[in-house]
């Protein structure tokens, strides 16, 4: 209070000075009441925004769970087929190992067998059934190669890229 209401005060009789006071206290009450209805106003609008956003916040982190579930499935799998391909590569190897072994132990042996057709026809077997077991491995190499599905790899990637992009986006408006 500035000295001049304080000095006018002083002058005013003790009903003059009650209804100073009531006239205070009314606009204090009033007062009182505008902020405690201003902070139920906050408290109302932050449950509603609270309500509003965490079910979207559970869901989304829920549909990236899903995602990641997914994408770590797929890698597995991704990680499964390479080494099968690799064991196979290993056996196609041998093979081809064993397929340089035979035909240097077939030159000696054609060498020493040219006549005998019986020899020949023996030797001409194995190297068939070799030759048919090579190409079962690489016939199943190729269809393992063949299974993999990359459209449904493309298609997770897309979804996580979909899922990620709103969850940055909400992180981005808080640090701005």
């Amino acid at each position: 209070m500035s000295m001049t209401k304080i000095s006018s005060l002083s002058e005013l009789s003790e009903r003059e000075l009650l209804v100073e006071l009531n006239k205070a206290q009314r606009q204090s009450s009033a007062r009182q009441m505008i902020a405690s209805v201003a902070v139920l106003v906050i408290a109302v609008l932050l449950l509603i925004a609270t309500l509003l956003v965490v079910p979207k916040a559970i869901r989304l982190m829920n549909e990236l769970t899903d995602t990641l579930t997914g994408m770590n499935t797929l890698i597995e799998e991704g990680q499964s087929a390479v080494t099968q391909i690799n064991g196979l590569i290993g056996d196609v190897e041998g093979a081809m190992g064993k397929v340089d072994v035979v035909l240097d132990d077939l030159q000696p042996a054609v060498e020493k067998l040219e006549g005998t057709v019986t020899g020949i026809d023996t030797m001409v077997n194995g190297i068939n059934g070799m030759v048919e077991q090579n190409s079962q491995n690489l016939a199943s190499a190729i269809e393992k190669m063949n299974s993999i599905d990359f459209e449904t790899l493309n298609k997770a990637i897309a979804e996580l890229e979909q899922t990620v992009e709103p969850f940055a986006k909400f992180f981005g408006a808080f640090s701005q």
